[in-house]
């Protein structure tokens, strides 16, 4: 309690732009004053609980006086922070089209030659397979094969890379079947339960979904 009594330090950003420095020094004053007076207040009864309001209403002045302040501080500075930004965004924007057209282009490529690998491949493993079915109708016994067995072609996989592009995997996931995910992974619609709160008669007992109760919670108000 004693640190909170001494005053807040100025930074310099703050004193270099702030416009009414006596302004924010006679508003420190003021907050150690009524802390001062209100931290020995209890409220237990109607005299003290209208002097806690007392108090509640100046800390929430004081409040929108430090705003106030601050805003005249800071918003040149967003508004600097804007301009900077858009500046760059422009920059970027000068090639992420472009960008963005040799990324599906490239996308584009390694999907048909993947594509083209795999009808190869099926291709090379059909012929050694048909050719495994016509030496054996050469048996002279005239064996009959139940199946034809399965000839697995290794074949050197080619690199997706090129010299300065490679090309990564993502995890991914998606619902396959709404009715088997486990009760941990689903979570509450909240605003779908807000806008029906916002639409239930709360005087009427019987609660509108089952296994969420509605109430009036009921907080301090600063007339």
């Amino acid at each position: 309690m004693k640190e909170s009594m001494l005053p807040v330090a100025v930074p310099e950003v703050v004193q270099n732009n702030i416009v009414d420095p006596q302004g924010l020094n006679e508003l420190q004053r003021k907050i150690l004053s009524a802390v001062q007076e209100s931290k020995d207040l209890t409220v237990t009864t109607d005299a003290s609980l209208d002097k806690a309001g007392f108090f509640i209403k100046g800390f929430k002045e004081i409040s929108k006086k430090l705003e106030s302040i601050r805003k005249e501080i800071v918003d040149p500075m967003n508004n600097e922070v804007k301009s900077i930004n858009a500046f760059f965004k422009l920059l970027k924007g000068k090639y992420e089209g472009e960008e963005k057209r040799l990324l599906d282009d490239s996308n584009f490529h390694l999907k048909k030659k993947r594509e083209a690998e795999e009808a190869e491949r099926k291709r090379e493993q059909e012929e050694m397979e048909q050719s495994a079915l016509e030496e054996a109708e050469l048996f002279e016994d005239e064996t009959v094969l139940d199946e034809v067995p399965e000839v697995e072609i290794k074949r050197e996989k080619v690199s997706d890379r090129s010299e300065n592009l490679a090309t990564t995997r993502k995890k991914m996931w998606k619902v396959t079947d709404f009715d088997k995910i486990p009760r941990k992974y689903l979570t509450i619609n909240e605003a779908l339960v807000n806008e029906l709160r916002n639409r239930y008669d709360f005087e009427v007992k019987k609660q509108p979904i089952e296994g969420i109760e509605f109430f009036f919670e009921e907080k301090i108000r600063v007339k």
